[in-house]
Formats: structure tokens, C-alpha cells, sequence
């Protein structure tokens, strides 16, 4: 039952949830540098429809036409969310990567989201981009403007916030942006419904990761794909709840870089929702070495050590 397109978009249907590892997907890697993908996948059972909203852009780097990792997590993470998708009746899924990741378009994708996600509903909203929580202007996250560069490219919080009250639905919000956590004291209105997991401190990852296009890019992401994939799993049950996650995530992101900080706050029915189901004949994997990262040294540490 296909329910929603984005123009232009390429859109793609999967008789079953796709499974991990996630550099099996070439197909949807590829269409990160297209922009935005339109995806709809029909399953069979599940407590009401799962709507997926993915959003990956570093500004500068699209401007220049140069690769953007920011919108390839978007990507990856919707590849991960396809393992929630046969708990679900119907998914309806959004990503806007690169140069879709318009501020017009973030707004309007919200709003399809206030105006379709019903009271039975699960709505996923992630962010991978620059974000700030400026002393005048709040927290924001740093999109892009309109074509003759004198449009805002700023998503402020509150507008999030305001956009994420509309939604009738349960809705969990996933940001990895500096200074996310700022969302939850942003204004805007509340949803009385939402789950939040932000990367307060967020961080790149390093040893090459940067350059790399068969994995997320950032601790955060890297961690957050780890979980769905069905590490997370930690009652070996099969299915990836909320709980699970918020557990796992944060752990494992600064185990991976001690200043990789993530925070969660949700409401306590909403922890067993159904995040992933695990496909027991195709384990999970770890997407990094194991071993915790040190912090870059800074410019005066550098100084010392000669």
C-alpha cells in the first residue's frame, strides 16, 4: 500500500526488512548523493504504522559538491530502521540527505508527520548535522537555505519542538548534533509522547573514518546502528526495544571516545517499543573496533609532547 512519495525522490520497496551488515546496502548509498529517497515497505503485523523521517547534511560540504558523511548517516540509519519495519503494519519513510536537506523541506516533512502519524502510531526522527545552542538564537541545526543563499538555513529548536507536538502519534527523536541536548529546554511546545536520545557532546570519529562510505561517520551514528543491528539485544529476545537502546547507545559511544556525550530522556511507556527485530541467522556485528578512543590532544598538549 504505497502511501507517501518525496519529489523526485527514488523510491524503493522491500518485500522484507533488508539486514545488516549495513555495507550490503550499496543501493542506498548510492542514492545518498541523489538527495532525498523516498522509501515505502509494506509488512504484515504490528501495532499500528512506523513513520521514518532521516535527515543527514553538512552545508559547506554540499555547497562544494564535495562527499558529505552527514548525509550518508542519514542513509545508514534508515538501513538500520529497516529491521523495525515488520512490527509494523505499513512504513512510510522519508530521507533527506545532502542537498534536500532544505530547511523548506525539514519543515514540510515535519508537518507530514503532524499530519499523518495517528494516536496508534511510532514516528523516527533523526538528525546528523551541525548544531548549536547560541546564547541569542537558541539551540538550532544547521541545514540549508534557499537557492539564492539569503534564505535562514537554521531549524531552530523550538520549531522542532513545535512541529513534534503536532504529531498525534508516540514519536522518538534521535539528534546527533553539538549541544542536542539544548533541544529538550528549546520552547515550542512538548509532545506528550516523545522519547528523545541526543548527542550532547557529539563527536567525529577518527582513524580514517571520515573518508570511509561503507559505515556512518560519527561515534554517535555508529553506536545507534550497533544497537538496532541487535547488539543491543541484551535479554537475547529478538526484538530491539527502546529501553534497549537508550541503554546501549550512550555506553558504547563513549566507550568509543570518552568525550562522546549522549543523553536520554523519555517517557516510561514508551520503552518497549519495538526498535528492531534480529534475524537470528545473520548475527550482529560491531561496526568499530572495540577498543575506547582517546581524545584528539590539543594544540597546547602538542606543544608539550615536542
Amino acid at each position: 500500500m504505497l502511501i507517501e512519495f518525496v519529489p523526485k525522490a527514488v523510491t524503493m520497496k522491500f518485500s522484507k526488512a533488508p539486514t545488516l551488515p549495513l555495507v550490503r546496502f550499496a543501493g542506498l548509498v548510492l542514492a545518498a548523493h541523489l538527495g532525498a529517497v523516498g522509501c515505502v515497505a509494506v509488512a504484515t503485523t504490528g501495532p499500528g504504522e512506523l513513520y521514518i523521517l532521516t535527515v543527514g547534511v553538512e552545508p559547506e560540504l554540499t555547497a562544494k559538491g564535495e562527499r558529505d558523511p552527514y548525509a550518508l548517516d542519514a542513509v545508514f540509519v534508515r538501513q538500520a530502521l529497516a529491521r523495525a519495519e515488520t512490527q509494523y503494519s505499513t512504513t512510510h519513510s522519508r530521507v533527506l540527505s545532502g542537498k534536500q536537506a532544505t530547511r523548506a523541506n525539514v519543515l514540510e516533512a515535519l508537518g507530514w508527520l503532524g499530519m499523518s502519524v495517528e494516536t496508534e502510531d511510532v514516528a523516527i526522527v533523526f538528525f546528523s548535522a551541525h548544531g548549536d545552542a547560541d546564547p541569542k538564537k537558541g539551540y538550532h541545526i544547521d541545514l540549508i537555505g534557499s537557492e539564492d543563499a539569503k534564505g535562514d538555513p537554521l531549524l531552530r529548536g523550538s520549531e522542532l519542538n513545535a512541529a513534534l507536538a503536532e504529531v498525534r502519534g508516540r514519536t522518538i527523536l534521535l539528534l546527533d548534533t553539538c549541544s542536542a541536548g539544548a533541544v529538550l529546554t528549546a520552547g515550542g511546545g512538548k509532545a506528550t509522547q516523545t522519547a528523545v536520545i541526543a548527542a550532547c557532546t557529539a563527536a567525529e570519529s577518527s582513524d580514517g573514518q571520515w573518508e570511509r562510505t561503507d559505515r556512518p561517520h560519527g561515534w554517535y551514528v555508529i553506536a545507534l546502528c550497533e544497537a538496532l543491528g541487535g547488539r543491543a539485544d541484551t535479554n537475547q529476545d529478538g526484538i530491539v526495544t527502546l529501553s534497549e537502546v537508550s541503554s546501549y547507545l550512550p555506553a558504547r559511544a563513549k566507550h568509543f571516545y570518552r568525550e562522546q556525550n549522549a543523553m536520554v530522556a523519555t517517557e516510561k511507556e514508551l520503552l518497549e517499543l519495538p526498535l528492531a527485530r534480529i534475524d537470528r541467522n545473520n548475527p550482529a556485528i560491531a561496526l568499530w573496533p572495540p577498543e575506547p578512543r582517546e581524545p584528539a590532544a590539543t594544540p597546547a598538549e602538542d606543544e608539550q609532547e615536542q
